[in-house]
């Protein structure tokens, strides 16, 4: 049997992780309508 190579965890160099504009009007909708909010009351909703 072939034995499996364990790979190191990476940690993410911060020139890699892209950055976040949260005045975009694109998404502002995502952060200001309550349709877009979570409902803890859902069944689906895990915590």
């Amino acid at each position: 049997k072939k034995a499996k190579g364990k790979k190191g965890k990476e940690i993410p160099v911060e020139d890699k992780i892209p950055s976040i504009d949260y005045e975009d009007p694109r998404f502002a909708s995502l952060f200001k309508s309550p349709l877009f909010a979570l409902d803890p009351t859902d069944p689906q909703f895990k915590r």
